[in-house]
């Protein structure tokens, strides 16, 4: 029954959001066309003005409305209102054409955005994060394909009618899309007060650094398609002064190539785009192109430029630069990123277009002689303005992530519903990828669900949850260890061994970055005890993601086979540096007890998927906490600073299931500069390694050292002797001779 209630829904917001697209692009063909008509070009910049007001004021009682109605609700009811109006428009036009073209201005700028966003909203608040993920590309082209529909039937109804006929047209897209939203369900809203949810966010907006950034990105990209826009105008009102039929048709074929074109650069650009130039190099390529076309528009101004230039910025806008600037905002924690990103993307628009019409208005009154020219040459000299910001953009998204990764803050959403997109533009950057999906991956924290239990749980006593009698001194200890400051934790953690009882609470603490190493040492002490809880705590994607990668260092003192078992689960991990510590601890203990060791098959697979994620990816992985790490066992602190991690997990995992010490000897000889002590470590690798293995592993290792034929064991042995007088020559011997044995019916 859920499944078919979500079904209906995601069809509803499909079909809404064609609906609804359809109803935007015709609306501005429409608006412009009956505008035009009355008006001259020069007028343009008043009514932008005018509108650009109007919808500040709509921003703020759009964000009341949602706060205390919620999206589902107020979303139907806007496109209700919008369609009574069209109706009105369509009524009033004939007698009153003048005064109804500047109110379907006004209209069509304050509802236009405010009911696109609504829509979104609805959508996030319908579908989890897991169902969103398969419906949002969907819904995103059913309303990319809206656009072209919408500029379509605007084109045929110019053709047989006129443009007042489109306002019944706009109308009736209204009361569709209305029902379509109302279709789709949700939530009704947090009930918190608006105003101070509105004020917050500009609070917010003035104290961040990177979100002015972004605000400023989206005020220059503004004005710079404002002064584009009225350039395009004014051409169209010289070229069409017959009418607003041949003037909406011509205006419905542009919004209509538009929406082609950037359905095209959608779904074929967007990516590659995204993958080459990086978050903030794809938000360049809308200022960029716009600085060469209207550059060039400036300075050949003829309709066929300044369509280009417009047609180029609007399609752009549409495509790769909204790729980009979306995913701008995936490490701004949630706090920030609620309540201002409405402010920025709405708002920052209408205040661009009131500043763009500002200077139009400036130029109008000072040059109108040459108005279309410096008009243009000022978007250029913005739009270069822009490009500037836009690549200090890179460096704030960086710093964000970087800030995000060394206070341990999970990002706002989880890694499910990032498009591929998103996860090809992070590898692109300077940072750790797998870093990042880890951060994505966390989920509410041990201790919030403590502090927070489920509603079921909270009336089970005692409020601690641990069964005995209220007189029991577990209950103090566990309420030190759940709200005591930093000494407190620490002494109840070393008073005494760990109460079993409370180890629930010392696991909560590995989440703590200045107590988990007390944590670590306490829950050691149990560890054998606790082995099966810390086992599954270990490969539950429900942990927070400091828990699981700080868990196997406390597995790795345990002799229970639990531990080993679950960190050879561990080794399938999601996420790096658990697979990584899991590998590390399950050495550990192989090295105690043999016997603990997995089997060899299930390590080498391990091994082709840690060497078949790709070089950049395998380039950028960093551990969080790698300021704390022992002597791993293949490599001490001094030499393990020159090994790659991921190269180091690679041997760690090999050494699991060949011979450690060889393994331990090559790792140290492919760290050194020494020629022939890489070439020998090669050999040996590609003596003792299985054939896929080995082609896929040297690449990874930037070998430029050329692998010699085989040679005999002695010849090898004889070069290490010769050579490699700080390694151990005859564990590497012994280890060679073995690896030339047979090995049918071996287990090792």
């Amino acid at each position: 029954m859920a499944q078919d209630k979500d079904r209906r829904a995601a069809l509803a917001a499909l079909i809404s959001a064609g609906v609804m697209i359809a109803q935007q692009v015709g609306s501005k063909a429409t608006r412009d066309a009956l505008f035009l008509s009355s008006f001259d070009a020069e007028d343009l910049p008043r009514v932008v003005i005018a509108s650009a007001a109007a919808s500040m004021v709509a921003v703020f009682a759009a964000s009341r409305a949602f706060a205390r109605f919620g999206p589902a609700r107020v979303v139907p009811f806007s496109f209700g209102i919008s369609g009574l109006l069209y109706l009105a428009e369509w009524l009033l036009v004939q007698g009153a054409p003048r005064p109804v073209a500047v109110v379907l201005y006004l209209h069509t700028a304050v509802f236009g955005a405010l009911v696109i966003s609504g829509f979104w909203s609805v959508v996030n608040e319908r579908f989890d994060p897991h169902s969103a993920k398969g419906m949002v590309s969907r819904i995103g082209t059913g309303a990319t394909v809206g656009g072209v529909v919408g500029g379509l039937v605007a084109w045929r109804v110019g053709e047989a009618f006129d443009a007042n006929a489109m306002l019944i047209v706009l109308a009736g897209l209204n009361v569709l899309a209305a029902f379509g939203v109302a279709r789709i369900g949700g939530g009704e809203g947090e009930h918190e007060d608006p105003v101070s949810a509105s004020t917050s966010g500009l609070r917010v907006l003035l104290k961040a650094p990177y979100l002015r950034s972004l605000a400023a990105i989206v005020v220059l990209t503004a004005i710079s398609a404002g002064l584009l826009d009225y350039a395009f105008k004014a051409e169209a009102a010289r070229q069409f002064e017959q009418g607003s039929q041949d003037m909406l048709s011509f205006f419905a074929i542009f919004h209509v190539g538009a929406a082609v074109l950037s359905l095209v650069l959608q779904t074929g650009a967007a990516k590659p785009a995204l993958e080459r130039l990086g978050v903030a190099g794809s938000v360049a390529t809308l200022p960029t192109v716009v600085l060469m076309t209207a550059a060039v528009a400036a300075g050949l101004t003829r309709i066929g430029t300044v369509v280009v230039a417009r047609a180029t910025e609007l399609v752009l806008a549409n495509s790769i630069f909204r790729s980009g600037y979306e995913l701008l905002y995936t490490p701004v924690s949630p706090d920030k990123k609620r309540p201002t990103k409405a402010l920025i993307d709405v708002a920052g628009n209408r205040v661009g277009d009131a500043l763009g019409s500002g200077m139009v208005i400036v130029i109008l009154a000072v040059a109108p002689a040459i108005s279309l020219k410096l008009v243009l040459g000022l978007a250029a000299a913005v739009a270069a303005f822009s490009l500037y910001i836009a690549r200090r953009l890179h460096r704030g998204y960086v710093g964000q992530l970087e800030e995000s990764l060394r206070s341990g803050t999970p990002f706002a959403a989880e890694r499910a519903v990032l498009e591929a997109a998103t996860l090809q533009t992070l590898s692109t950057l300077g940072l750790d990828r797998e870093a990042l999906f880890e951060q994505l991956a966390a989920h509410q924290s041990w201790s919030d669900r403590q502090t927070h239990p489920p509603a079921e749980e909270r009336s089970a006593p005692p409020p601690d949850g641990i069964d005995a009698p209220a007189s029991d001194p577990v209950h103090a200890r566990a309420h030190t260890l759940r709200a005591g400051s930093p000494d407190e934790i620490r002494s109840a953690l070393k008073d005494e061994v760990l109460d079993p009882r409370l180890a629930p609470f010392a696991i909560a603490l590995l989440a703590r970055r200045d107590v988990h190493q007390d944590a670590i040492r306490a829950l050691r002490g149990i560890a054998d005890e606790i082995a099966p809880a810390l086992a599954e705590a270990v490969s539950d994607p429900d942990q927070p993601f400091a828990i699981r990668r700080r868990l196997p260092r406390v597995l790795e003192v345990c002799d229970a086979p639990e531990a080993a078992e679950g960190l050879a689960r561990g080794l399938d991990d999601s996420l790096f540096e658990v697979r990584y510590r899991c590998a590390l601890a399950l050495a550990r203990i192989a090295t105690r007890l043999p016997e603990r060791r997995p089997p060899r098959e299930p390590v080498l697979e391990a091994v082709a998927k840690e060497l078949n994620i790709g070089r950049k990816v395998w380039e950028q992985r960093r551990l969080l906490d790698d300021d704390t790490d022992e002597d791993a066992p293949l490599l001490d602190k001094a030499r393990r600073d020159r090994v790659h991690r991921s190269v180091e997990h690679v041997f760690t995992l090999l050494s699991l299931a060949y011979d450690p010490e060889p393994l331990r000897l090559s790792l140290v000889a492919l760290a050194t500069d020494d020629t022939n002590l890489r070439g020998t470590a090669l050999e040996y690798l590609e003596n003792v390694l299985p054939e896929h293995t080995r082609d896929t592993l040297f690449p990874m290792l930037d070998v430029r050292v050329e692998i010699r034929k085989k040679r005999s064991r002695e010849e090898i042995v004889d070069d290490l002797v010769r050579s490699m007088q700080s390694l151990d020559a005859k564990a590497l011997q012994r280890a060679i001779r073995e690896s030339e044995r047979p090995a049918d019916g071996e287990e090792r």
